[in-house]
């Protein structure tokens, strides 16, 4: 009887034992936590300072995001067509939880909440990757996720309303997931690598080419892990269903329903070959933030090379390389010496002209707008909410070719074209429609080299 009562008493304290163990195992991360809030209070403060230099809006790429936003959700006929055939869809979804609001919208931070929350999320999948190389030693992780976090051209670019920040968010957490299969053996993670591949490739063109390479990984990785060649070939088809398939071929579908071709992504009139021939030489900084992609590999190398190094140099390494880049950080903000924001003054200034056209047509006009909003996004984004343009559509048919022979039995008050420049070519309205006999019934109001924009006369 004593010796039941004993051993009872042992298995109760070993039960015990084990469950304290298990409830340990599961403690949340409390330096996940404060990474996240770290990267939370520079995402802040980067883009307070952006806001009051006027550089949130420099690119001419952001008001297309935002305006695409913004007329799925509002305008004339909003609706998904809205979402047009160049831009993968997903940010601008993302933007369109904000865009609703005009504030959000004209300020540009409806972009920017969707740019600052990838960011943070960015950094935090980053420390959690590199953690799951460097055991329990956290500084390697940390360092890795702040050479990213204080990456003065990544904290420019997730102060704007562009498609990076999602995009690099997606591709990392298809990694982490992957990594994370790897390690458990769950197929809930291979599954979340895959639908993160999904998102990814709805973000931006590049995570096409990087969705078949996961694919791969997948396949090399399940042999690797002891797997047999059915089961490899089992989860290569989870991994390519959701994370290739369905995204390509529901933009293909996409495509193919709103503009009779699936591949007009590529190959229509609006598409990115379309616009890069015709693009003018330009001496200045161009393009400068497809190399920003880089960040990510970089933190991750230096996370891990700080993780191999013995015991004692880990924190010191660890803190070295964060001090040492948070200084050229800040040193580059007072000089005003970054990059990306420098490009984007650049981008904003040759924008005057449109600025001043889009000025014109808040302050002096009233009623329909006449825009090809293609290249002249800027003239129309402080109006988009009454602008006639190439995916306006009534009764579920597109009116553009009919409101370009006749706009006044449309309603359009206001037309505006561009003229033909040395370093722009003409704009759809201005080919239809200059020196057109349908528009003597309109008065010239405004003209500049760049712009003629004409109203009708109040009856």
């Amino acid at each position: 009887m004593v010796l039941t009562v004993q051993m009872s008493h042992h298995i109760s304290a070993h039960a015990e034992a084990e469950t304290v163990v298990i409830r340990l195992g599961r403690t949340r991360d409390r330096t996940s936590l404060l990474v996240g809030l770290i990267a939370a209070g520079l995402s802040i403060a980067s883009t307070c300072y952006y806001v009051r230099h006027q550089l949130v809006l420099g690119y001419q790429d952001s008001f297309s995001h935002l305006e695409i936003s913004r007329r799925v959700v509002s305008g004339l006929s909003p609706g998904i067509a809205q979402l047009g055939g160049v831009w993968l869809p997903v940010p601008q979804l993302l933007q369109g939880l904000f865009s609703w609001d005009y504030t959000l919208y004209r300020t540009g931070l409806a972009g920017v909440a969707v740019s600052m929350a990838s960011y943070v999320l960015a950094t935090v999948l980053l420390y959690r990757l590199i953690g799951l190389f460097s055991g329990d030693r956290r500084w390697p992780a940390v360092a890795g996720a702040m050479v990213f976090a204080v990456n003065v051209n990544v904290l420019y670019q997730q102060s704007t309303s562009m498609d990076e920040l999602p995009f690099y968010a997606f591709t990392i957490a298809v990694v982490y997931y992957l990594v994370k299969w790897g390690e458990t053996r769950r197929s809930t993670n291979l599954l979340a690598a895959s639908v993160c591949s999904m998102l990814a490739m709805l973000c931006r063109y590049e995570g096409w080419f990087l969705s078949g390479v996961y694919v791969v990984c997948v396949i090399a990785m399940g042999r690797r892990l002891g797997y047999s060649w059915r089961d490899v070939r089992g989860l290569a088809l989870i991994a390519s269903t959701f994370g290739l398939f369905i995204p390509a071929g529901g933009w293909l579908l996409y495509n193919a329903l709103i503009f009779n071709n699936p591949l007009n992504f590529e190959n229509g009139s609006y598409s990115s070959v379309a616009q890069m021939i015709s693009l003018p030489q330009q001496s200045a900084l161009l393009n400068y933030r497809f190399g920003l992609v880089v960040a990510i590999p970089a933190a991750f190398l230096i996370g891990y090379l700080v993780s191999r190094l013995p015991g004692r140099a880990v924190i010191p390494a660890a803190l070295t390389a964060i001090l040492a880049l948070a200084t050229l950080s800040g040193v580059s903000f007072e000089r005003h010496q970054v990059v990306l924001a420098t490009e984007a003054a650049q981008d904003l200034y040759a924008q005057r002209g449109q600025i001043q056209a889009g000025n014109f047509l808040v302050r002096h006009t009233t009623g329909l707008i006449l825009l090809d909003i293609v290249e002249n996004e800027r003239v129309g984004f402080d109006t988009v909410d009454r602008t006639v343009y190439e995916g306006t559509k009534e009764s579920g048919r597109n009116q553009w070719a009919a409101v370009l022979r006749d706009p006044a039995v449309f309603g359009i008050r206001v037309i505006v074209m561009r003229r033909p420049s040395p370093t722009e070519p003409a704009d759809a309205v201005y080919l239809a429609l200059h020196n057109a006999t349908i528009l003597q019934q309109y008065r010239l109001v405004y003209h500049d080299r760049y712009y003629l924009i004409y109203s009708l006369p109040a009856t």
